[in-house]
This record gives C-alpha cells, sequence and structure tokens, in this order.
C-alpha cells in the first residue's frame, strides 16, 4: 500500500499512535484518531497533533519490524535497529527515535520479545543463527549476542518465523531449509536475567507426509503448527 506516494514498509501501533513508515521515515497520527495527519493549527505545534520523524544518518535504510523493549518501541531496518522512548510522551515537540544499534540483515524473521529479551535472526547464507538481545549494564545501552554459537550447520536455511513462549522459557524457529520440522531452544536464565543457568537446541521432525510447515502460533500456552498438504 501506498501512503504520501510513498510505498509503506512498515506499520504499527504506538502510545494510542498509528505509526506508519516507508524507508527511514516514521509518521505517527493524533492519538486515538488513527487516520488524523493533519495539524490542528498552523500557529501552534500541539501535543496531540502528528509527529514526523527520522534518524540522522539513517536515510538509506528500510523500516520493517517493531518489537516492544523495556517499555520503549524498538524498529529494526535493514541496516539499523532504532528506539522509541517510551519513558515520555511522543509529542511533535519532542520526536525521539535514535539509532540504538547496528545489526545488519536481521529483518527477514519478525523479531520477537520475551520478557526483558529480544530474539531475532539473521539472513546469513552461511548458516541460520538466531541472536538475543537485552538491556545493557548502562543505561539506555542494549547487549546483543547469538544464541547459537555453539552449533555449525545444525539450523538449516534462514529463520522466516520465531515464536517465544515463558512457561516453559521456549524459543519456537522456523527456517527456510527444514520444511517439515522447527528447531526448538530452551532455556532458563538467573533472576533478573543476570546468567543463563542452562540452554539447550533441539529439533522436531515430522514425516513429509504431513506436509511442509507454513506458520507456528500459541494459544492458552499450547503449540499450534500449521502444515500444508
Amino acid at each position: 500500500p501506498g501512503f504520501l506516494k510513498n510505498s509503506i514498509s512498515y506499520m504499527g501501533v504506538f502510545q494510542d499512535r498509528l505509526i506508519i513508515g516507508f524507508g527511514s521515515t516514521i509518521f505517527a497520527s493524533r492519538p486515538g484518531d488513527y487516520f488524523n495527519w493533519f495539524r490542528q493549527s498552523i500557529l501552534d505545534v500541539l501535543d496531540n497533533d502528528p509527529v514526523e520523524m527520522y534518524a540522522l544518518g539513517s536515510e538509506t535504510d528500510i523500516i520493517q519490524w517493531d518489537v516492544p523493549f523495556d517499555r520503549n518501541l524498538v524498529l529494526f531496518g535493514k541496516k539499523y535497529q532504532y528506539l522509541i522512548s517510551g519513558k515520555s510522551a511522543l509529542t511533535p515537540k519532542n520526536p525521539n527515535i535514535v539509532i540504538m544499534s547496528t545489526l545488519e540483515d536481521a529483518v527477514l524473521a519478525p523479531p520477537q520479545s520475551s520478557g526483558s529479551l529480544v530474539f531475532y535472526g539473521r539472513d546469513l547464507t552461511t548458516k541460520g543463527s538466531i541472536h538475543q538481545m537485552q538491556v545493557g549494564a548502562t543505561s539506555d545501552s542494549v547487549d546483543s549476542y547469538e544464541c547459537s554459537q555453539q552449533l555449525d550447520s545444525y539450523i538449516k536455511g534462514k529463520p522466516v518465523q520465531i515464536m517465544c513462549t515463558q512457561s516453559p522459557w521456549h524459543v519456537i524457529v522456523r527456517t527456510t531449509g527444514l520444511k517439515n520440522g522447527i528447531y526448538l531452544y530452551s532455556y532458563l536464565d538467573s533472576a533478573g536475567n543476570s546468567q543463563r543457568m542452562f540452554d539447550s537446541w533441539s529439533r522436531w521432525e515430522w514425516d513429509v507426509k504431513l506436509g511442509a510447515c507454513i506458520g507456528v502460533s500459541k494459544y492458552e500456552g499450547n503449540l499450534n503448527v500449521y502444515t500444508l498438504r
């Protein structure tokens, strides 16, 4: 779909505003009035007016996904990740989008949050990989590392879907290279997520006669796997 003669690459909702993005530019509607993109007054800029913003240095990027993270909203682009602070109200007087990290090729699989963590995949041609993002040791900083670094060619293909469960703590991964199965990452952290006490990878495969996996979802604590046959 188009917006202001541009193709929309991202849509979301934050602080009761409809967020539309094309490229690295973000538009936010009025709060509660999702299709109103016009200011109420020509002379004054009000707090509930629409917001237009972009991060300096990101002109060539394309934002595609978002994920909640520590009361904030993290936007994932092909080149950068952006942070829209949720500690204060988003207003046209204070557009607060900044580049948070530089993690390229991490948009094929939509990132997912689980507790205070964010899991995302890398679109690498050599092997599939899953990474974790968490609040850093200092304020307004993040730490990111690979959860599948102990694996070589175990994960086949590129991650295309990630789903997280919290009871128990699991990350379910669907890839392009495993048509009749999914990957399961189990982990257990100490209080405050200060140390990972346990983690393991496993692969669940079924007969090809059941069909190729086209999606996974969760409902009331259960895992639903959809196949095409």
